[in-house]
């Protein structure tokens, strides 16, 4: 079928990326790369864009959280998308992208 042809290039496209991804990073300094969650970033984005600029020592972050700040208070209505998968497809997702979840920091219902 259609979906689960798209479904399984989606599934392998991440963990290639990823690998590679893992493997470049290890040649990048720690104080040059910084790991955020979107949770994080919607949540709270002056602290996250804060913490980011003083992770990669970007100056200061006034300026930009002054901006965003504005920006939050014009789109106080804003509300993210949600999306649903079904339960067989999510479950898929979980065992197949188990070492991105456990390197980044997102649990979930366990895979069986």
């Amino acid at each position: 079928e259609d979906d689960e042809a798209l479904h399984r290039f989606v599934i392998e496209s991440l963990l290639r990326m990823y690998d590679s991804f893992e493997l470049d990073r290890k040649q990048i300094d720690s104080s040059r790369i910084i790991d955020i969650h979107y949770e994080e970033l919607v949540s709270d984005p002056t602290a996250t864009i804060a913490r980011v600029y003083e992770h990669l020592r970007l100056g200061d972050s006034q300026d930009i959280c002054q901006a965003v700040t504005a920006r939050q208070s014009q789109n106080a209505d804003y509300q993210t998308n949600r999306h649903s998968v079904d339960g067989e497809l999510e479950q898929m997702i979980l065992r197949e992208w188990s070492s991105y979840a456990e390197r980044y920091g997102y649990t979930a219902k366990a895979a069986k």
